[in-house]
């Protein structure tokens, strides 16, 4: 999953990129286009954020389990696993 989000995250500053090439370079557009433009950039960062924030959550919580693994912590907390999935999955669900 980790892997999947990072792929995700460079694809998505790969596009960012290339909007801010393109407003750079389209300085004389028309009201109409300029405000497309916008929306667009504006949907690419939403996104972007959202996919760093992924990744970040991702890595805190594998670092987590890592620290408590190393601790001595020799049994999974399916309680807490549970309950970081239904709060995830109502996030999505509010994102989506």
């Amino acid at each position: 999953m980790l892997e999947a989000s990072l792929e995700l995250y460079r694809d998505l500053s790969v596009a960012l990129r290339g909007l801010i090439t393109r407003l750079k370079a389209d300085a004389g557009m028309t009201a109409g286009d300029a405000k497309e433009t916008g929306k667009e950039v504006e949907s690419a960062l939403a996104s972007h954020r959202k996919a760093l924030q992924t990744v970040l959550d991702l890595e805190a919580s594998f670092g987590k389990r890592k620290q408590a693994w190393a601790d001595g912590a020799s049994e999974l907390d399916l309680d807490a696993a549970r309950a970081e999935i239904a709060e995830r999955l109502a996030v999505w669900l509010a994102e989506g």
